[in-house]
């Protein structure tokens, strides 16, 4: 059965491969990924879950028929966690704040950060209509937001750590409108269904709209990693690790493997340094997070502040102290 089959047969957990229980898969086995992917550049999960596949078949290639993948992609955190929690697949594909590692990421290590636009972390931003009258963050106060960060994910806690305090999203926003992706939320405001969409950067179709006037950027957050591939210690071992590790770090080195990157937004994967920058942004997300209070939403942070400075690895780069002047949010 194909994957729009099985679309057509689970509507909430596509591609609902058997994720059976198996410590410790023998070398052979197929490896089961589950996949929970907001940034997904395409309107349909559809399209997500068989931008998945060619990366399965991209890895089977690249490892000569020695790794195979079997991927599967939840639209909701929930489901993707409950898989996660109860299957222990041996790789997962998320989102690094989508509450991943809250329980469950101690059985796993980052094998990989998505690198995209020549960076692995990027800022999120807030997008409106040309033709809307919000200036800043203040003048969405009880807007539509779209996003593809559901309620389940923890958004409370992911939009005030990556607006600093500023606003607790749940509550500034008169209506959350979920989205299965972060295109789906841009056409939301494309189309008008939406006022506003918080969707990451680096994100192709923001990009376009925003180069031809369609939309303008109101706000932007701090910067937070991108997408990460992360593998199962005890099912995998070192050295499948290792070898995975060395797979994804060559996997942009031919045409085929990298426009199969190129259609999941993704320009290479980074190994080196990968874990570290996890480990560091969660670190400075759990002490960002204990010392937050909402913030009037006049209250922000100055432009120069919102850098990461990925070489020195700088957390307080990462996570800027609030400006205690009047300031409006990030422009474009």
């Amino acid at each position: 059965m194909t994957a729009r089959g099985l679309a057509a047969v689970v509507p909430f957990l596509l591609l609902a491969t058997a994720l059976a229980v198996a410590p410790g898969r023998a070398a052979g086995e197929a490896l089961r990924l589950a996949a929970f992917w907001p940034e997904s550049p395409h309107e349909d999960v559809i399209d997500s879950i068989q931008e998945l596949e060619e990366l399965a078949l991209a890895v089977e290639k690249t490892s000569g028929g020695a790794i195979a993948i079997v991927p599967s992609i939840f639209k909701r955190f929930s489901d993707f966690r409950g898989a996660v929690s109860e299957s222990s697949p041996e790789l997962a594909l998320t989102s690094p704040f989508a509450g991943f590692w809250d329980g469950l990421g101690a059985a796993y290590t980052v094998l990989a950060v998505a690198e995209v636009a020549g960076a692995t972390s990027g800022p999120w931003i807030i997008i409106v209509d040309a033709s809307s009258a919000a200036a800043n963050l203040a003048d969405l106060h009880g807007a539509t937001l779209a996003t593809p960060l559901t309620a389940d994910l923890g958004l409370q806690d992911a939009g005030r750590l990556l607006f600093l305090g500023v606003i607790d999203p749940v509550h500034h926003f008169g209506e959350l409108a979920l989205q299965t992706s972060a295109q789906s939320a841009v056409l939301a405001v494309k189309y008008r269904l939406s006022q506003a969409a918080l969707v990451p950067a680096s994100l192709p179709q923001a990009q376009r709209l925003i180069s031809d006037g369609s939309v303008r950027v109101v706000s932007r957050t701090i910067p937070a990693p991108n997408l990460m591939l992360v593998g199962r210690v005890e099912a995998l071992g070192a050295d499948r690790i290792a070898a995975l590790r060395r797979l994804l770090a060559g996997m942009s080195g031919d045409a085929a493997t990298r426009l199969v990157l190129e259609k999941m937004g993704i320009d290479r994967w980074r190994v080196d340094g990968a874990p570290e920058l996890i480990t560091q942004f969660l670190h400075g997300r759990d002490l960002a997070l204990a010392e937050l209070a909402p913030r009037p939403p006049e209250l922000v942070m100055p432009a120069q502040a919102a850098t990461w400075n990925e070489s020195s690895g700088d957390q307080a780069a990462m996570f800027p102290p609030v400006s205690s002047s009047p300031l409006e949010m990030l422009q474009p």
